[in-house]
């Protein structure tokens, strides 16, 4: 049996690469502090949009005439610069330097969402989610990955809302969700945009917001929710995957993998950023003491390290460190995907 690391690789690599904090310079040395893009997708933002350079650009009509009835629900006047940028297959909000606030947006993007969703307001969900970046202030900072996540769904809610307002049916305000790749939800760690099921949960709730309606969980979603998955040792054995992108000051980006070997062993190995070679590795004694692990870590073999254990999945485990022995890690949270084993 082998454990495939690089396929899993491979899949993360699609959820990651498309990060959404560039920077780059004009002829006019102006930066970007931020791209928020709509869609998982990957796109090179360093590249995208030369014409973010030109202030004066001629935008669609249409798209204005629909950021004018977005901004009109909640009594704003809009003071978006709207840029068209070809083959970006996206759209983004951003703000330069120069204090402007733009939305960019790729006009065949747009309408090829609109085509396969079967409705014209999967354009007026995406240019009210990049409108929803901007009032939230969410372009003003980079945040890690977790903090983006959170902002992707406040922009959902708050584009919910604007289409609720607008008249809107619930399925149409969701319906552009159809149209972009998202992460895996067990994936969805390693990614800075959130899997299909929580956005279109935030997209309902803004829209709920708006009108008026309730939302009532059915049986079967009731039983879902309250479904818990024991910690064992018979579910923790195998392999499982996980990224420290420059966790506590550590410098840059190191994926890693622990392995439960049998039921008292732990095998751990940190890997360079292309999964090509091992830079360390080493190996704990565990026990597990209700939900929480109990380590004997080579590091310090005279200190007990703990971890709480919660599985979210079959495939997927939150480990929140109680106390490993080193300043600053308690209450730090790491996601594990466990990886397929292949004859």
């Amino acid at each position: 049996m082998k454990t495939n690391i690089t396929t899993l690789f491979f899949i993360i690599a699609f959820t990651t690469l498309n990060a959404q904090n560039f920077s780059k310079k004009s002829n006019s040395e102006k930066k970007t502090s931020r791209f928020c893009f709509f869609s998982a997708a990957n796109s090179t933002a360093s590249e995208i949009c030369p014409n973010v350079q030109f202030n004066g650009f001629r935008t669609n009509d249409g798209v204005e005439k629909v950021v004018d009835e977005i901004t009109s629900q909640i009594g704003l006047k809009p003071n978006f610069i709207l840029i068209p940028c070809p083959d970006i297959k996206n759209a983004a909000a951003l703000i330069y330097n120069d204090n402007l606030r733009y939305i960019v947006y790729d006009k065949d993007f747009l309408d090829g969402i609109a085509k396969n969703a079967k409705t014209n307001w999967s354009n007026t969900m995406i240019l009210s989610h990049e409108i929803g970046h901007h009032l939230n202030g969410h372009t003003l900072n980079a945040g890690n990955k977790e903090e983006t996540r959170k902002e992707e769904l406040e922009a959902d809610e708050f584009a919910g809302f604007i289409l609720g307002r607008m008249g809107a049916t619930e399925a149409e305000a969701i319906a552009a969700m159809n149209g972009i790749p998202h992460p895996d939800c067990d994936l969805e760690y390693f990614s800075d945009h959130p899997c299909k099921t929580k956005r279109v949960e935030a997209i309902k709730t803004g829209w709920r917001k708006a009108t008026g309606k309730k939302y009532v969980l059915t049986a079967k979603q009731k039983a879902s929710q309250q479904k818990v998955i024991p910690v064992q040792r018979s579910t923790l054995k195998g392999t499982w995957y996980t990224e420290l992108d420059n966790e506590r000051g550590a410098d840059g980006f190191i994926p890693m993998t622990i392995t439960f070997v049998d039921d008292k062993t732990i095998h751990y190995r940190f890997f360079d950023s292309k999964l090509e070679t091992i830079n360390d590795e080493y190996e704990s004694q565990y026990t597990l003491e209700g939900g929480v692990l109990v380590e004997v870590m080579p590091y310090n073999p005279g200190y007990l390290a703990k971890a709480k254990v919660q599985m979210l999945s079959s495939r997927a485990l939150l480990l929140t460190i109680v106390d490993n022995g080193i300043e600053g890690y308690e209450g730090l949270k790491r996601v594990y995907v466990k990886l397929v084993e292949q004859e």
